[in-house]
């Protein structure tokens, strides 16, 4: 029972560069891996109810919301390899935020309903749930969430780890939920599920918000990662023949493809292709996939545009359809 999981939309897109049958391979993982966690998180809403046991129930959102997002990352998975269109000139990558961001929300709206009904119940105990239906119940989770960790373990893509360390997470939630059943058994105590049912529910909504942060500084256009502009302007300013960087922009598609726009002036008789190629080269290092590059030679003569891409980018790009951001 995590927030881990409102990162795994789509981010597998960057294994298609492994060849199809890796990609295959990743789409099978996935889809496995979500028919079992939607079978299962129907089974799990419904014995919930059943038992009455609101721990149960605060899982069963969880995993449901889990399943929209393992539904959401095969839909991107296949989505994101489509080619850049006239409409979508950068393809389909923020298609994965977005997704992130929406799936984050549907949790805590359903954990946030869970938690209000489980303070009710908290403050006005009635009778126990079905304490066999809730160990019957756990033990299944523990089976079914430990299978499909296995089967993702042997996953190398960002997907399938976060996919994996999530359904470990899952598991832990389902001894948490055995150890209550077992003690509401043995002691009687009709406050224990309630209070296991707000704990698993504050759990799940402080780690989902805590991951909601990333996708919002996307959307939002903030500077990739952990990236200091004034240190890759030192960086660029460091180039052979680069005189002075005078404007630098950055932002990020998805966390992983970055795109950068900037203008500089070069030194007298300086190769201006050379500069280029070498800023270039630098900035492909870091992630930077989309690059345009603005030469002024000579500060009074006008200025040299430079929008060719690197060959694996697409040629059709013109600063005309990059967003205009402020200089940060």
């Amino acid at each position: 029972m995590s927030g881990h999981h409102h990162h795994h939309h789509g981010h597998a897109h960057h294994d298609h560069s492994q060849g199809d049958q890796s990609n295959e391979t990743v789409l099978k993982r996935i889809r496995f891996a979500f028919i079992l966690n939607f079978v299962f998180a129907i089974v799990e809403l419904v014995g919930g109810l059943f038992t009455g046991s609101f721990a149960i129930v605060a899982d069963a959102i969880h995993d449901l919301g889990d399943s929209f997002s393992l539904a959401l990352a095969l839909y991107l998975q296949k989505k994101s390899q489509g080619a850049p269109s006239k409409e979508m000139p950068y393809g389909y990558l923020r298609y994965s935020v977005v997704s992130a961001i929406i799936t984050g929300i549907v949790i805590i709206s359903g954990s946030f309903v869970v938690l209000i009904e489980a303070i009710q119940h908290l403050l006005n105990p009635e009778a126990l749930p079905n304490v066999m239906g809730m160990i019957g119940l756990s033990i299944v989770g523990i089976a079914v969430n430990g299978i499909a960790a296995l089967r993702l373990s042997g996953g190398h893509s960002h997907n399938e780890k976060i996919l994996s360390w999530h359904l470990i997470e899952d598991l832990l939630g389902w001894i948490v939920v055995l150890i209550g059943a077992i003690c509401i058994y043995f002691f009687q105590l009709n406050w224990i599920d309630p209070l296991l049912a707000i704990g698993i529910s504050i759990f799940i909504s402080w780690n989902v918000i805590k991951n909601l942060k990333e996708p919002f500084r996307i959307i939002l256009q903030y500077v990739p990662g952990k990236e200091d502009l004034t240190d890759l302007q030192k960086q660029l300013e460091a180039v052979e023949g680069v005189k002075k960087i005078v404007e630098i922009q950055a932002w990020t598609l998805d966390g992983y493809q970055h795109v950068l726009t900037t203008r500089l002036n070069v030194k007298d008789a300086v190769s201006t292709d050379k500069v280029r190629t070498d800023v270039r080269a630098k900035l492909k290092e870091k992630g930077y996939k989309f690059v345009t590059i603005e030469i002024d030679q000579n500060e009074s003569h006008d200025h040299a545009h430079d929008h060719g891409h690197d060959d694996h980018d697409h040629e059709h790009h013109h600063e005309a359809n990059l967003p205009k951001v402020p200089p940060c």
